[in-house]
């Protein structure tokens, strides 16, 4: 029996990208308080050491590879939709962990404290990944392919704009409480921020909750879990996917705490100074993600993600020029950074387009959980290397100048941006790979 692949019953594409924009909104403005800035220098007051960050900021990616299981719970337990509402609900209930953490741990050590905090993350994001799985398999169907491109882009959009509209808020409110506030009370900011970000994050599932389920239709035995990975990593096409997002994930996940200490501790960016860069990022996304959905329903995918992401890889120069007396130049990689309007959005079509139809929980479960343990585990190695270098007083006289350890981090995550790109020319078509066709 043939598989349907351009339309979802009783479900117009308005009202699917209506109602996804609506639920993309709540879940960005809350999620915006609970992640990102606020949560790296809520972390940092804690002056944790490189490899604390490094292991607090990679525990969202590692955990959210759970989504790896979200085949069997859909195709034994409930629906996709199901999946996704109560994943999401259980994560921010133990997200809501966090600050009460931070409340019972006053006036205990930062150890003690960072590590019930990284237990509760640990809860959060296994939860959001079974969710984020569900989700994306069960959007897949309700929206028909010819609109994928243009699906993707208007949910990054919305996700861009209310960002950059949270980061701008958020800064103000910064700088109202440091000018407001005395220390001991700027704790309960970030205390209250987080709180009400994780409950307006939990009200995001309400605009699609009339949605159908549409139960998945079945291209592997349902009873089966190591079959679909096998197809997976059988397919060529699918496969240079997998090398192209783990290849990728690896030389950014080196420096993901790596960054976030430099800044911080090293060119002495304050956070309202980091939402200001970000807004300037999230401004450049928004219209590149709209010229992103258009393309890829247009042009295809394979060849507009190659180009992106190699003029991405640059972003890494300026970390490198950066200095303690000319911080302005990391300003410039949040300006590249912009190109990942296209990237988010294009990423996950061709995701869909190499995928099966329906019964693709397991394809989506592997791209981006193998992508995020990737960039957990060399977050890991990057700050476990950073605080090496560190120790030991690392440093190099060149071009007139110092580089440390930091700049050593810098240049090997550049080198691996730069050739990631090249495994995605191995993909030989931008639709489904050709064994789908026969494969129900």
């Amino acid at each position: 029996m043939p598989i349907e692949t351009d339309s979802s019953p009783g479900v117009s594409p308005v009202e699917v990208g209506t109602r996804l924009a609506a639920t993309q909104t709540i879940f960005t403005a809350g999620h915006a308080l609970t992640t990102g800035g606020f949560f790296n220098y809520f972390v940092s007051s804690y002056r944790p050491s490189a490899t604390w960050l490094a292991v607090l900021q990679a525990a969202p990616e590692f955990f959210e590879t759970a989504g790896l299981f979200a085949r069997p719970i859909v195709m034994r337990l409930m629906s996709r939709k199901t999946l996704w509402i109560a994943g999401l609900v259980l994560g921010r209930l133990a997200a809501l962990g966090i600050p009460l953490v931070a409340i019972l741990g006053q006036g205990r050590s930062a150890t003690e404290v960072l590590s019930w905090i990284f237990v509760a993350v640990a809860a959060w994001y296994a939860l959001q990944g079974l969710s984020y799985i569900a989700f994306l398999s069960w959007l897949s169907d309700l929206a028909p392919e010819r609109t994928w491109g243009r699906v993707f882009a208007s949910r990054q959009l919305v996700y861009v704009v209310v960002t950059w509209v949270m980061s701008t808020l958020g800064g103000q409110a910064v700088r109202w409480q440091k000018a407001n506030l005395p220390p001991d009370q700027q704790f309960w900011f970030y205390v209250v921020a987080f709180s009400v970000g994780g409950v307006v994050a939990m009200f995001s599932v309400l605009p699609m909750a009339s949605l159908p389920p549409l139960p998945t239709q079945a291209v592997f035995d349902r009873q089966t879990f190591l079959a679909p990975l096998r197809a997976a990593f059988s397919d060529r096409d699918f496969r240079c996917l997998l090398l192209w997002v783990t290849h990728m994930a690896l030389a950014q996940g080196l420096t993901q705490a790596v960054l976030t200490k430099y800044q911080i501790e090293v060119l002495k960016i304050p956070l309202d100074g980091y939402l200001r860069m970000t807004a300037v990022m999230l401004s450049i996304q928004v219209v590149l993600s709209v010229v992103a959905g258009v393309l890829s329903d247009r042009l295809g995918d394979r060849n507009l993600l190659f180009g992106t992401h190699l003029l991405l890889s640059a972003a890494m120069i300026f970390p490198l020029l950066a200095t303690p007396g000319r911080p302005q130049w990391q300003f410039g990689a949040y300006i590249v950074w912009g190109l990942f309007g296209i990237v988010n959005v294009v990423m996950y079509t061709l995701a869909w387009r190499l995928a099966p139809r329906s019964d693709n929980t397991s394809f989506l479960g592997l791209f981006r959980p193998l992508a995020g343990l990737t960039a957990a585990l060399a977050g890991i190695a990057g700050g476990v290397w950073l605080d090496q270098l560190l120790q030991d007083g690392w440093s190099a006289e060149m071009l007139g100048r110092s580089w440390t350890g930091f700049h050593l981090l810098f240049a090997v995550s550049l080198a691996g941006r730069a050739t990631a790109p090249f495994w995605l020319l191995g993909i030989r078509t931008a639709g489904r790979s050709p064994w789908l066709a026969n494969a129900a």
